[in-house]
């Protein structure tokens, strides 16, 4: 009760953005969040495929579009293997369209990550939000 008033118990409820769940699992959210990055990465195809910019103005793009609507309340994330598996995927995905490669061409994700100069993981990225 809050000042006389009943509250109700919900199963689930959003809050600022994220969805908050009665048993605490975050799956949904970051469904949610991974779905609106990759709308984000496919309205930037142009840039992505454009020979005139390069590499680091498209990290800088990434940085600056994906990231933050990948990552918006992640703080409040329990990640497990399978959401990390997810979102490296995404990550993975989005660096090699900026370098031109696709998976068929059978190279490395250390290799893009070299070539487009990403040290810091997108999990990695949270996890340091979370510390901040």
């Amino acid at each position: 009760m809050v000042n006389g008033e009943q509250l109700e118990q919900v199963i689930e409820f959003v809050y600022l953005g994220s969805t908050i769940t009665e048993d605490g699992k975050c799956g949904g959210d970051i469904r949610k969040r991974i779905g609106l990055a990759s709308g984000v990465i496919g309205r930037l195809s142009k840039i992505w495929k454009s020979k005139d910019i390069s590499i680091k103005t498209k990290v800088q793009v990434y940085k600056a579009l994906v990231v933050p609507t990948l990552a918006y309340g992640s703080e409040c994330w329990t990640l497990k293997e399978e959401n990390e598996r997810k979102l490296h995927s995404l990550e993975t995905n989005c660096l090699r369209r900026m370098i031109g490669v696709s998976r068929r061409d059978r190279i490395q994700n250390t290799v893009v990550r070299e070539r487009t100069n990403v040290t810091e993981s997108i999990t990695e990225e949270i996890q340091r939000r979370r510390s901040s």
